[in-house]
């Protein structure tokens, strides 16, 4: 499987570069709360991950928006994924690049 084949990998690296650049102001005041975001914009703010997660779901559907638990140090992208989000965003450039010759 190639990189590019990942559903929704283009929204989840658009929306953490989003949660980067507002990570300092969301800690302030949202700590431990969950940030929905969708198409590289924050959507929401939400007390319950189970409950951020359905409103993505509704709102955008599966592969259009991430939930990001605010002030939280992220071990991996997805559960079970072997690469951080830098690597999967080199791999994705490589793999376009190889493609575009």
């Amino acid at each position: 499987m190639k990189f590019s084949d990942i559903k929704g990998l283009d929204e989840v690296i658009q929306n953490n570069h989003a949660y980067q650049e507002q990570k300092a102001d969301l800690e302030r005041v949202h700590t431990g709360k969950f940030a929905l975001f969708s198409d590289g914009r924050l959507q929401e703010i939400i007390d319950d991950r189970k409950a951020a997660m359905a409103q993505g779901q509704t709102r955008f559907g599966l592969g259009h928006f991430s939930v990001i638990e605010i002030g939280a140090t992220p071990r991996r992208t997805g559960s079970g994924q072997p690469y951080t989000l830098e690597e999967l965003e080199h791999e994705l450039e490589r793999e376009r690049r190889l493609v575009e010759g």
